[in-house]
């Protein structure tokens, strides 16, 4: 399973990284499949190095005199073959948490405006990250990272074309289930 712990250790693969270079990398690189904030990042990292599948330095590795230490984190060699077992182990599932669907689930009781303000931002959020998506370097990557962007861009495309094609007719139908339920 492609866990938070997974991903840091696949990420430390191409390198050392600051806690911050890691948030910054599951937050832009791979947020079309991963996102982490610091509080699960820096506990997630932490028992990785309770393992011993990481180190880190405490040394200030700034140009800024000022700045407080970071530590850099680094994969170890028993870190790559936990990695690397780990990686063999992805099976070929998503999983999708989503407040958008979820709102859905119980739209009956929401009003027209908020299912059309859902709507509208969902479409919104999905352009804007199509927008993202088509501007990555795609000439720069590896084939695999490649492959990834351009299934997201797949998705978004499909997940737009429905929004728009079926937004106004779900709007619709739970306006008259509303007054069905309103009248009962």
């Amino acid at each position: 399973m492609l866990n938070l712990q997974t991903i840091c250790l696949g990420l430390l693969c191409f390198g050392p990284k600051s806690g911050y270079e890691l948030h910054k990398t599951i937050n832009t690189d791979l947020k079309h499949f991963q996102t982490a904030s610091f509080g699960a990042l820096y506990p997630a990292l932490g028992k990785l190095e309770a393992k011993k599948l990481i180190t880190s330095d405490g040394k200030n590795n700034s140009i800024q005199a000022s700045s407080l230490p970071k530590k850099v984190y680094t994969i170890t060699a028993n870190g790559r073959t936990v990695f690397k077992v780990q990686i063999q182990k992805t099976r070929a599932e998503e999983k999708l948490t989503s407040d958008f669907l979820a709102a859905f689930y119980f739209a009956e009781h929401l009003p027209a405006e908020k299912i059309a303000a859902l709507i509208d931002g969902q479409l919104a959020k999905l352009q804007d990250e199509y927008r993202e998506l088509i501007s990555a370097p795609l000439s720069r990557m590896p084939e695999g990272k490649r492959f990834g962007i351009r299934y997201t861009i797949a998705i978004n495309r499909a997940a737009t074309a429905f929004l728009k094609g079926e937004g106004s007719t779900i709007q619709a139908t739970l306006r008259r289930s509303s007054k069905k339920w309103s009248t009962t």
